[in-house]
């Protein structure tokens, strides 16, 4: 899918499974300063109606949220777990170019399970402090 999609209703995914290593990049166009993030990464069933088993859940396991102001040299603002399928990170006001989600950890235990996300959200600053999205 289109990395757009993570911004609507379409949403985005990997396509394959989640991998440590794997990211999810934002270029924006002017040093902007960031606060929050919000996405929804929906759950998959599997089977048909009478053999379904309980669906799987496409968030990502371990990341984090790193920063750039040129796209090559990056700092980490955040790490964690995500354990919920709506998943929002806030944080300390950065000022930044470029965005990433970086997976933290291989999830082969868990089995066949991609990274989805849609309806993302980011909030920040105006040059007056007021809250935008």
């Amino acid at each position: 899918a289109s990395p757009l999609g993570a911004f609507n209703f379409e949403g985005w995914t990997t396509g394959e499974n989640q991998k440590k290593g794997m990211w999810y990049q934002i270029e924006f166009p002017d040093v902007t300063t960031i606060t929050e993030i919000h996405f929804n990464s929906p759950s998959k069933r599997r089977g048909n109606y009478r053999d379904r088993i309980p669906p799987f859940q496409t968030y990502p396991r371990f990341y984090e949220l790193q920063i750039s102001s040129d796209g090559a040299n990056w700092n980490t603002i955040k790490e964690g777990k995500c354990d919920n399928p709506d998943t929002i990170l806030t944080f300390e006001p950065n000022k930044t170019k470029f965005l990433r989600i970086v997976l933290t950890d291989n999830l082969e235990e868990e089995g066949e399970i991609p990274w989805s996300m849609r309806q993302m959200k980011i909030f920040g600053l105006l040059q007056n402090e007021k809250l935008i999205n």
